[in-house]
């Protein structure tokens, strides 16, 4: 029986989209980071938390990923977690199984 692994995340892109291919397969694949944030309400005030996430997109996805994202570009990625060995340690990543590239929303009630 498989356990389930599944993310759904939204968020803008920061900084540049990483494109490479792997060898010897030659498979193309884009890497970047999005940064997600989320607003609450906690003791009668609003609250801000952001995260960074690593992506990993393979084949068609990275390809329409490096035809679209720009930094700053709001972006939801669905997909599954996974590690992988780095110099320095292991890291979570998420593989993207779907991308969608969305404009950027500000939500001016808590900023």
């Amino acid at each position: 029986m498989n356990n389930l692994n599944s993310v759904l995340l939204e968020g803008t892109l920061q900084g540049e989209v990483e494109s490479a291919e792997t060898k010897p397969v030659g498979e193309f694949t884009v890497r970047f980071t999005i940064k997600s944030v989320r607003f609450f309400k906690a003791d009668n005030e609003y609250k801000k938390e952001s995260h960074l996430f690593k992506i990993l997109t393979k084949g068609k996805i990275a390809k329409s990923c490096a035809e679209h994202l720009t930094d700053g570009k709001g972006v939801r990625v669905v997909g599954r977690l996974t590690t992988e060995r780095m110099f320095n340690g292991e890291h979570v990543v998420i593989i993207a199984e779907h991308v969608e590239f969305k404009p950027v929303f500000k939500n001016k009630k808590c900023e």
